[in-house]
């Protein structure tokens, strides 16, 4: 969109130059009007309108060029920070594994002390009632 809009700048700035012949075409037809005693100012007024309409037109697309580079800008800035936030989110992710293995290795490590405590506990029953 930038890029046909940035077309259209080029295209309304070249235009420039053939603007100013017909402007002086005017002038001239406006002068020989004049010496023949005929008003053609009307003709030099066209010619100012068509040159205003023209600026009109270089100074939209300008604007509108700036508006659509800053909209690259954003969307390039949106899809950095999406990326950003997706990398996050997987680094939560493991995370949050992470926190669930550390919890279930607690879980585990509880059992284990339970059950290394009855193993001690059959092994100090068994020294005192050796034929349980």
């Amino acid at each position: 969109m930038c890029v046909k809009t940035q077309a259209l700048r080029e295209e309304t700035a070249g235009l420039k130059k053939p603007l100013q012949s017909v402007r002086q075409a005017a002038g001239d037809l406006v002068n020989e009007a004049g010496e023949r005693g005929v008003d053609a100012s009307h003709l030099q007024d066209e010619v100012d309108n068509l040159a205003d309409r023209l600026d009109d037109l270089q100074a939209k697309l300008d604007d509108r060029c700036s508006e659509l580079q800053s909209a690259a800008t954003a969307v390039t800035q949106f899809n950095v920070s999406t990326s950003f936030n997706t990398e996050c989110k997987v680094i939560f992710i493991f995370g949050r594994s992470r926190f669930c293995l550390i919890h279930e290795v607690g879980i585990f490590t509880v059992f284990m002390n339970s059950f290394i405590k009855q193993i001690k506990m059959c092994y100090i029953l068994s020294f005192h009632f050796p034929n349980l």
